[in-house]
């Protein structure tokens, strides 16, 4: 005849809560591998860095803008060197620190998320990303003023800074033919021309330093992995 036992020790679940790693990805697609141009347009005026190029990303998004289905850059960026586009290659060697600046984040299926090198991302207990923007922009415009510096990017042309003067002209006349009596108005007007006056510094600046600075010899591009995917 069976007896009657008694249990006292119960054993332990060593792993009852899921453990999760890398980025969620049930509320956003990962972000594709990319790659950046500079457009011999494209600059822009900034109060600590002066004149910076304004970077485009190229995306690896097949089916997009000349992208095969593998993933191929290649096309896209022949099509931008072709409109006058530089290709920044993230192995150029003058690229310094930041040398293969196109990172990504593991996500919890197992894909990779494509980031900029400077980006950070804090991840709720509810799944959402928080993107530290602030921190990541400063890092990237002392990115943006090393492209400029190392003569990886084209000088910009006298003729862009004119027509960024002009636009910003128009926006001082606006304000003057709106201030009135308004002090606040009148206020911004000021700090317009203040500006003004400061992209003149920054030009004349940015001119002597093109003077001083000796042509470098381009780099291999060797980033094939980033091209073709």
């Amino acid at each position: 005849m069976s007896q009657p036992i008694t249990l006292t020790q119960p054993k332990r679940d060593v792993q009852t809560v899921e453990t999760r790693s890398g980025l969620p990805t049930h509320r956003r697609k990962p972000a594709p591998r990319f790659v950046y141009v500079v457009y011999p347009k494209s600059w822009e005026y900034h109060e600590e860095h002066g004149f910076l190029p304004v970077l485009c990303r190229l995306v690896a998004q097949p089916g997009c803008n000349g992208v095969n289905m593998r993933g191929s850059l290649a096309k896209p960026i022949a099509s931008a060197q072709m409109k006058g586009g530089t290709y920044i290659d993230p192995k150029d060697t003058r690229l310094g620190p930041y040398t293969d600046y196109v990172q990504y984040y593991d996500t919890d299926r197992g894909g990779r998320w494509y980031v900029d090198f400077c980006a950070k991302a804090t991840v709720l207990t509810s799944g959402e990303i928080i993107w530290n923007t602030k921190e990541s922009t400063v890092e990237f415009d002392k990115f943006r003023a090393h492209l400029r510096d190392s003569g990886i990017v084209p000088p910009m042309l006298p003729e862009i800074y004119n027509w960024l003067v002009k636009r910003e002209e128009e926006v001082a006349k606006t304000l003057l033919s709106k201030a009135g009596n308004n002090p606040h108005i009148m206020k911004e007007y000021e700090a317009q021309l203040d500006k003004l006056n400061d992209m003149s510094k920054a030009f004349d600046a940015l001119q002597g330093k093109k003077a001083a600075t000796p042509a470098s010899t381009p780099a291999r591009k060797t980033a094939e992995n980033l091209i073709e995917g």
